[in-house]
């Protein structure tokens, strides 16, 4: 599976048109590509997914294949900012072997935006894209994860309670998981 497969496939289930953004680590020891869509299925607002996190090993098999993972977030405004949080989260991935569904990824958000009290990432299925599906090739399968931004009493629930739980309480309270910038609803 190459680069341009992933991309391609993302414009499948995203729409709009893309343009793709290289990031580096401070150490200039990884890089990561994020490809930004403003205009796609999504309205109002845009989103951003990684390109080249699925070269990272998860240690899950699928099917008998090597299961890979790349992730995506939807959110409105500050679209360099919404790069830089994704590409942190990316590094924060590879360095951490965090690439499984229901992995938190610790602290990320306030590296780039104080006034919130999101903090963290969840990461979980992707829920706003009715045409998204894992991607499959004869010797392995992608699978995004959508960046679900939490606060540490919604963290401290979703340890308590379990993710799905807390996905109902999204859904129950209406919850904006776009807003960087939102409050908690715990």
């Amino acid at each position: 599976m190459n680069n341009r497969t992933i991309s391609g496939h993302e414009l499948d289930f995203i729409g709009g048109t893309p343009a793709v953004t290289r990031f580096e680590n401070e150490e200039g020891t990884r890089s990561i590509d994020i490809l930004s869509v403003h205009d796609g299925y999504l309205k109002e607002r845009s989103v951003y997914a990684t390109i080249g996190l699925h070269r990272e090993d998860t240690g899950l098999i699928v099917h008998g294949k090597p299961l890979r993972t790349e992730l995506i977030f939807a959110a409105l405004n500050d679209h360099e900012l919404n790069m830089n949080i994704l590409a942190s989260a990316a590094f924060e991935c590879m360095d951490r072997h965090l690439l499984k569904p229901g992995c938190v990824i610790h602290n990320v958000i306030p590296a780039y935006i104080k006034d919130t009290e999101v903090r963290h990432f969840v990461c979980m299925t992707p829920v706003f894209w009715e045409r998204y599906s894992s991607l499959e090739t004869d010797d392995e399968i992608a699978a995004w994860l959508q960046l679900v931004p939490v606060s540490d009493s919604e963290l401290t629930f979703i340890e308590k309670e379990g993710l799905e739980r807390f996905d109902r309480l999204l859904s129950e309270t209406n919850t904006d998981i776009t807003r960087l910038r939102r409050h908690s609803i715990i």
